[in-house]
């Protein structure tokens, strides 16, 4: 019967930019040795995800993200041990081990992170790009910009998004600028840095674009300089983002190894938004 160690030795061998002393994918919490014959593929591991897996008979988990709320699940950086400890024990209690596969889609060919993130949204002319980040300890970033029909504008753009994540559980797209400024050329970016604000004047000073999608965003910033240099933003969930990719990746391992039964398992938008129900909102006074 397959382990998850052949699961993620398969795995890294994929992708000749992936090594073992300098990225996270590898098995990070369980035995190794494990024999599994279901598997929950999500993009990330909460308990909520791992309550499922453990409903579905699973034995192993497949994630994208880390586990323990640290992007490398190091030990040393969980801010809450005592929340960690029992996380581990609902895993040990049901004999799950964990594997992580983030490096290795996040720069897949083809179908990976960035381009099913695009094929999600429904653009189909896409011109790869990377930003080569200053520091050269830091590998370059993958980006991709979407060439949208003539005429296209911001609005025009985010209702497109809005429409081709709604059933990730995006519930709201926001759109920060003109929604009439033209929006032809699109930068798409995931996950973590997709608010890498370096990507977006890379991406307008050398390939005209005029917009972006964040994926992560800080308001006190990324809003004031869209709204300064007329650079319009969309604002989509980092999971959505990523999820319609782990998707992908749940078909990729099954053509591969499929003896056993995949379970895949949304995780993408895990909030709920509201508005006033009844009533005109109170003007704002100082």
């Amino acid at each position: 019967m397959t382990t998850a160690a052949q699961i993620d030795e398969w795995l890294v061998a994929q992708g000749s930019w992936v090594k073992r002393e300098r990225h996270i994918d590898r098995i990070v919490h369980g035995d190794p040795d494990r024999p599994i014959d279901k598997c929950a593929v999500s993009w990330m591991g909460t308990s909520r995800v791992i309550r499922r897996a453990i409903e579905a008979g699973c034995h192993g988990l497949l994630v994208h993200e880390p586990i323990f709320w640290t992007g490398s699940d190091d030990p040393q950086s969980i801010f809450d041990p005592a929340e960690a400890d029992r996380k581990r024990s609902l895993l040990d209690q049901h004999g799950i081990t964990v594997i992580r596969c983030h490096d290795l889609w996040d720069r897949f060919p083809d179908i990976g992170v960035i381009d099913s993130w695009a094929a999600c949204l429904g653009f189909e002319r896409i011109i790869h790009h990377e930003f080569v980040h200053p520091d050269p300890a830091s590998l370059p970033m993958p980006y991709a910009i979407a060439h949208l029909p003539q005429g296209t504008t911001l609005g025009d753009a985010v209702t497109q998004i809005a429409n081709r994540t709604r059933h990730l559980g995006q519930q709201h797209v926001a759109a920060i600028g003109d929604l009439h400024m033209p929006m032809e050329r699109l930068v798409v970016n995931a996950g973590a840095w997709g608010s890498h604000a370096k990507h977006w004047v890379a991406a307008r000073d050398e390939h005209d674009a005029q917009g972006a999608i964040a994926t992560e965003f800080v308001w006190w910033r990324d809003a004031s300089w869209s709204l300064d240099t007329g650079f319009g933003l969309i604002h989509a969930n980092h999971g959505v983002s990523e999820c319609y990719a782990t998707q992908v990746l749940c078909d990729f391992v099954k053509a591969r190894f499929h003896e056993i039964t995949w379970h895949f398992i949304n995780e993408a938008a895990p909030y709920t938004m509201k508005g006033p129900t009844e009533g005109t909102p109170e003007p704002l006074t100082v």
